[in-house]
Formats: structure tokens, sequence, C-alpha cells
């Protein structure tokens, strides 16, 4: 099985989770963050969190799961990420975007992260999470696409039904440790906390936090994905 998603698109939730699952099931477990790594030949499950499809179109020989995330909803956990709570530490792109983002008010700040993440070396040969997303043919046919805001309380339930036949004999985790109550200590979506790495998760946050320009944008350059996955976020 492969796994791909995206930065600030539930990568480390997901990420723990699927190990979990492996972990259970005797099955063996490959991870990497970086846009230029295949699939792994020798392992049977890989998660590839910084996915890129033009890469990995000529390596998909099996069925994908595509876990994506509202591109609006990426910048703004993208900012504050970026600004407080990402380690730096052998990462010196991001150490200067840190240096960058302190500097600025926060508008400048969002339009400076709306760059930063649609950067196709995001990190050395690694698009960005927005290039990432943009760039992703979903109409590929060997992909399917789901949602993190759909995992909910029941990230089992949202994975298990994209892996379809394939998962049918694993035994899944019990998702109650990977929901957003859990991996936040006990604080519910939209209540926050502005030095956790899970700030928020309160799905409209965008809304009243991001500047006009930066929506307009965003709604711009990513409609037919917005069309597709997230309608609602076209309208006012």
């Amino acid at each position: 099985m492969l796994f791909v998603t995206h930065h600030k698109c539930a990568s480390t939730v997901s990420a723990r989770y699927i190990q979990k699952l492996c972990a259970d099931n005797g099955l063996s477990f490959f991870p990497s963050a970086r846009g230029n790594v295949r699939p792994s030949p020798r392992h049977q499950v890989s998660f590839l969190s910084n996915a890129s499809y033009p890469f990995l179109d000529k390596f998909i020989c099996w069925r994908v799961v595509h876990i994506i995330r509202n591109p609006l909803n990426v910048l703004q956990s993208a900012y504050y990420s970026h600004l407080r709570s990402h380690t730096v530490e052998g990462l010196p792109i991001l150490a200067a975007q840190r240096r960058v983002l302190e500097r600025c008010s926060a508008d400048e700040g969002k339009a400076l992260t709306l760059a930063f993440c649609e950067r196709n070396d995001f990190f050395p040969r690694t698009p960005g999470p927005l290039c990432g997303l943009r760039q992703w043919n979903y109409d590929d046919e060997r992909c399917v696409t789901v949602r993190m805001e759909d995992f909910g309380e029941r990230i089992d339930q949202a994975l298990s039904r994209a892996v379809g036949e394939e998962g049918a004999a694993l035994a899944w985790p019990d998702p109650a440790p990977f929901t957003f109550h859990a991996m936040s200590g006990g604080r519910e979506p939209g209540q926050v906390d502005e030095t956790s790495a899970y700030r928020s998760g309160h799905p409209e946050a965008w809304r009243s936090e991001l500047p006009r320009g930066v929506i307009d944008y965003v709604r711009a350059h990513f409609r037919p994905m917005l069309e597709r996955f997230y309608p609602e976020t076209l309208a006012d």
C-alpha cells in the first residue's frame, strides 16, 4: 500500500496512525519526507509525506491513498507553524523563513507563507504543500483522494474505506489517540493554543484570519481543486 500526503495535511497524525497499523499487522513500513523518493519496493507500506505527482507518476504501480487538505487551511496552519512551533533544527531554509516571518506583520507573513508554500523547492528537491496540491492529477484512477477534514473522530474508517479490499483483513488501530482532542492535549477544535503544533483545529478559521487578497489568490489559482473537494470555500 502507498499513502501520500503533503506538509500541513495531517501528515504527522496520518504517519503515526499508519505506522501503528503496520506494527499491529506485522507489515514493514517505509516513511519519507522527501519529494524525490520513490515508494520502497522492499516494504509492504510506504508513506510519503511531501509527495510530488510529477515525480511519483512513473512509479505508481498499485493503489495510492492521497490525503489532502483545504489549501486555505494549509496556508493558515503553515503560517503559525513556521512562525512558532515547527522545529527548524537541520532545516536552514525554514530557519531563514522564520526569521523573515518574525520581522513581518501577520498579514505580510501570511502572504509570504503563501509564496513559500508554493515553491517547488520548499525543501531540497521537495515541493511545498501548495505546490504539491496544485500539481496533483486528481483524475488519476490509481489514486483515491481522502480529505483530512473527513477524519473527524474516525481516521480508521476514512483510511480503510480508501484502501478498499486490500485493507479488509487488517486490524485497524483504535482511532481515539489520533483525534485533535488527543493530539492537542485535550482541547476541542476552535480552542486556540498559540504555542502548539495543533493550534486551532477549526476548519473555518481561515475566513477570519487570512487577508482578503490571499483568499482571493487561493480561490483563483486552486479553483478546480476547490470546486471538486471544497466547494463551500468559494462562498463568502
